[in-house]
């Protein structure tokens, strides 16, 4: 790799996209006001004007107004004779311009009048850049030459008196696709003949040879491919027209987020919600081309806007399905081929005939205790009850139905059970409805009541219908004489395992306590256990610390436990070394005693939605059945390695038990489920950090930060058909009183969670950068690419013609370093690596230049690094993981114009958490590099500390 300074003029060709956060928030910021003018019916009278919000039918940057960074001089200079505030139009020869009608990054648009053709639309170019104005003329050019209905014609060009270039287009009048969705929900036919007809703009600019650069107006109308940098198409434009039906028909954008990487995120991960789950009066032909249009994959939609044409057409005449057919069904897209669940009106916890309360006083605090409590799948089997089956399905109402089943006194019993209620760490119910069994309905709740003088009175109380005789004997015997004395010995064994640590291991330590033990190991099974410990101890490793730990593990962890050894986990627990146990767990593996898994965590559940023994069997995609959601696996997030027993020592069968309780969802702080037209009052205690507020049902996140010394600490939220509202979103940490109000038609749960992904997941990511994970392994490697939706990447370089020693010295060193920070090396040149934050991509940046300071060699060699974070794809070459995307080649691209000595790096990266406190306050220097005409990035150069040296990974200075 040779490093040389940047080149200001190497500019990339011009249809290269420039996919860098940074540089499309600026670029979209521009776009916003942008005009588009097109005729949607030619057979009409009326026409539509898009505006900030629609990019239909424009086939490029110049009749659609999309925005094109650059300087020059502004058409809208003030003259020394203007007024302060008032804009002096260009001047035109032949023309009389008027009013403004629309501004965006790349030119004004204005009324005028003009000599021979009358009332027209003039635009004007803000630069006089000479590539943008190349492509602008070339862009008239060739829209001049296309005759279609739906594309505004371009008369004719012309420069102005202060030499910018424009041209003069057709005046159309009309209302906006603003105007139109404020309005409420167009009609569905007027909305499918609407977007039939744009279409054929793009496909018109196509066959004329325009150049595809996307039909984006804003954010929201961007593909998943324009987000991850890949190569665009006419499918590009068949998304971009998916949205803007999905919004004419259902009032309301497929994706959408105040926040601009939660709202790339969820382009490129989430599914929409099923058109016909919004507006029940659209067909089901419809709602299938809408979904068609915004398939995550280009090659599963319609090849061609003129493809998308011909099928709204055939609906619009009805040769293709009723656009107005009622709806049958209305479920989340995942669901069309399962069974739905009818879930009926929750019966009235006042009027349970059977009522029981039990009380005990413990020592430890509830913030102790809740972590245990909370665990309710490992508590139901320690007071002896059995294991239960549960199943998901759809209720209809785009919600999701949960039947358990299990056998108790020799009877079949089956329940819908709704979803679990707490707000830790004070409460926690759940409400079970049967359908099969001697009772018609269960509640549970416990409550944890802190004492005045320290310790906790533990409040649990249970409700009952019993159904029949049978039912009251059942409610007597299991409710009155064994749930009191089954329950007693388990939470005064909490009680005891609280005092013994501290409240900061509570948290850690929650899910491991022996309540039950596990079946003795057969003999063939405890012979190879016994083995195996003997080698990994005569391995040479200093592991005598942590072996027994482990031998406790395989032997008395529980089944649901040892189903999921995190190495991370296991190290916070034993307070060692994180890289070690991760060792450790390898070391295992070769001597038989553990197996790997790799589990697929739902982004919005966050827990297990399934399970693959190998990377090879992992596809792009993964379903949550809690959810009813079909998500991509994110490669450096939600694809986590866990170890397990040998099936040899330990074969453990898979069997749930309360699947929806807090235990399971640890992150979230409050889970209540509110009927329509209810609200409800709530007091939670929040430490300060970063949340987000989600209902089910609503595709729509709220985040909103808690802050230390803030004096707000009341908000309210609102929860409408498609939408959430949360006022304010900066509050103060402690006490905060919170009102929840369910405005929408349906039966609402909505929950409060901390935003910080879990720290313990030993993610596929960093777990491929571990040679031992591919040599023990077997098929290492995903059959299919895996998108990151955030990753950070590190790359690193010697000078130009360093010795062949010093570059192996520095592959060794950059080998060593980025193993030990958590990332994963890749194989190519320059030395480049993956990691799953930005804080460890920077602590091996600072690692590596002072490993390279104290090397004789490569001190003298000069050491180039940067840094750079966004979405990216991991593809495997011959068994080592490879990323591809802007972000990868944009964090190679930064080597170049970098000092020796310095990281080169991004706001990306320097926004992430805990990255501040690395970097301190030492010297930065500032270029802006431009990447393409679509916009500029700024590169952040972190120079020597005070001392005149990078200090190594979290020194001070």
């Amino acid at each position: 790799m040779s490093v040389s300074p940047h080149d200001e003029t190497g500019l990339p060709a011009p249809d290269t996209q420039a996919t860098d956060a940074t540089i499309f928030e600026n670029t979209s910021k521009n776009m916003e006001s942008a005009h588009t003018v097109f005729h949607p019916e030619p057979q009409g009278t009326s026409s539509v004007t898009t505006g900030a919000r629609t990019p239909i039918a424009a086939p490029s940057g110049l009749s659609s107004g999309l925005a094109q960074s650059g300087s020059g001089s502004n058409v809208t200079q003030t003259t020394p004779n203007q007024k302060r505030g008032e804009i002096v139009p260009p001047v035109v020869p032949g023309i009389q311009i008027g009013k403004e009608l629309g501004k965006g990054g790349m030119g004004v648009v204005y009324e005028a009048v003009h000599e021979r053709y009358g009332k027209v639309a003039v635009k004007v170019l803000h630069t006089t850049d000479e590539r943008v104005v190349r492509y602008f003329q070339a862009e008239c050019r060739i829209v001049g030459r296309i005759d279609h209905a739906a594309i505004v014609p371009v008369l004719e060009t012309f420069v102005t008196d202060r030499g910018n270039h424009g041209c003069v287009m057709e005046l159309v009048r009309g209302a906006t696709l603003e105007d139109l969705v404020d309005r409420g929900e167009v009609p569905t036919t007027r909305a499918v003949a609407v977007v039939a007809s744009a279409a054929r703009a793009p496909a018109a600019a196509h066959d004329a040879g325009l150049g595809h650069r996307g039909l984006v107006g804003t954010p929201r109308y961007m593909a998943p491919e324009q987000a991850q940098a890949f190569p665009t198409s006419p499918a590009t434009d068949v998304w971009a027209l998916g949205v803007v039906l999905y919004e004419l028909l259902t009032g309301r954008p497929p994706f959408d987020s105040n926040q601009l990487s939660a709202l790339i995120c969820a382009i490129v991960a989430d599914a929409p919600l099923a058109p016909r789950s919004l507006n029940p009066a659209i067909g089901p032909e419809t709602e299938t081309i809408v979904l068609r249009c915004l398939e995550k994959s280009p090659d599963a939609r319609f090849a061609s806007a003129g493809a998308l044409a011909a099928e709204l057409e055939k609906v619009v005449s009805g040769t293709k399905g009723d656009a107005l057919a009622p709806v049958i069904l209305n479920r989340l897209g995942d669901s069309s081929g399962e069974k739905l669940v009818r879930i009926d009106p929750k019966p009235d916890r006042d009027e349970a005939p059977v009522h029981y309360r039990y009380e005990w006083e413990l020592d430890s605090s509830p913030e102790q205790l809740w972590p245990l409590v909370s665990d309710t799948e490992k508590f139901n089997r320690a007071i002896g009850l059995p294991a239960v089956q549960f199943s998901d399905a759809p209720d209809g109402k785009g919600g999701v139905v949960r039947t358990g089943r299990m056998k108790r006194l020799g009877l079949e019993i089956e329940w819908v059970e709704h979803p679990y209620e707490w707000l830790a760490p004070e409460r926690q119910s759940v409400l079970r409805v049967y359908s099969k069994g001697p009772l018609a309905a269960l509640w549970s709740e416990v409550n944890l009541v802190p004492r005045a003088g320290g310790g906790t009175s533990l409040v649990h109380e249970l409700w009952s219908v019993p159904r029949g005789f049978l039912g009251r004997i059942v409610s007597f015997v299991e409710l009155r004489m064994r749930a009191k004395a089954n329950m007693g010995p388990v939470y005064e064994k909490f009680d005891e395992k609280a005092r013994l640590r501290k409240e900061s291991d509570a948290e850690l330590e929650g899910s491991r306590y022996p309540l039950a033990k596990p079946e003795q190991l057969s003999a063939e099974a405890e012979a190879l256990l016994v083995a195996g410990l003997a080698a990994i101890r005569s391995s040479g490793r200093s592991w005598a610390r942590l072996v027994p730990l482990l031998e406790a593990e395989l032997r008395e962890a529980l089944d649901t436990d040892a189903a999921t050894l995190r190495p991370y986990a296991l190290a916070r627990r034993w307070k060692a070394e994180r890289l070690e146990v991760l060792k450790l767990c390898f070391e295992a593996m070769r001597k038989k005693l553990l197996e790997i898994g790799w589990y697929l965590i739902c982004p919005v559940c966050r827990v297990p939605a399934s399970a693959v023994e190998s990377l090879a069997s992992l596809r792009q995609k993964s379903h949550c059945r809690a959810c009813d959601l079909s998500y991509d696996n994110d490669f450096a997030r939600s694809v986590e390695l866990v170890f397990k027993p040998s099936a040899k020592i330990r074969p453990i069968p898979l069997a749930t038990y309360c699947l929806g309780g807090p235990g399971n969802a640890r992150h979230v702080v409050l889970q209540q489920e509110i009927e329509p037209g209810e609200t409800r009052a709530l007091s939670v205690s929040l430490p300060s950090g970063s949340y987000r507020f989600m209902a089910r049902g609503v595709r729509q996140v709220v985040n909103f930060e808690v802050i230390e010394g803030g004096v707000v600490h009341a908000a309210e939220v609102a929860v409408e058909d498609g939408a959430l509202q949360l006022v304010p979103a900066l509050v103060g940490a402690g006490r905060l009183e919170l009102k929840v109000r369910n405005a929408s038609v349906r039966r609402r749960v909505v929950r409060l969670e901390r935003a910080a992904w879990r720290q313990d997941i030993l993610t596929a990511l960093e777990a491929c950068g571990h040679p031992e994970l591919r040599e023990l392994a077997p098929a290492f490697g995903t059959a299919e690419p895996l998108s990151l939706t955030q990753a950070t990447f590190l790359a690193a370089a010697l000078r130009e013609g360093a010795s062949q020693l010093a570059k192996k010295s520095f592959r060794d060193i950059f080998s060593e370093v980025v193993e030990t920070s958590g990332g994963a090396v890749a194989p190519r040149e320059p030395a480049f690596a993956a990691f799953p934050d930005p804080s460890r991509a920077v602590e091996a940046a600072f690692e590596l230049h002072s490993r390279a300071k104290k090397h004789e060699e490569l001190a003298r060699e000069g050491l180039h690094v940067s840094v750079h974070a966004g979405p990216a794809v991991a593809v495997f070459l011959e068994g080592r993981a490879d990323y591809q995307g802007a972000a990868p080649t944009i964090a190679v691209s930064l080597l170049d114009g970098s000092h020796p000595g310095e990281i080169a790096t991004t706001h990306m990266v320097l926004g992430g958490r805990g990255v501040s406190s690395l970097v301190g306050t030492r010297e930065t220097r500032v270029q802006k590099r431009r990447l393409g005409p679509e916009g500029y990035l700024s590169v952040v150069y972190l120079g020597p500390g005070p001392s005149g040296r990078l200090p190594s990974a979290g020194e001070k200075t």
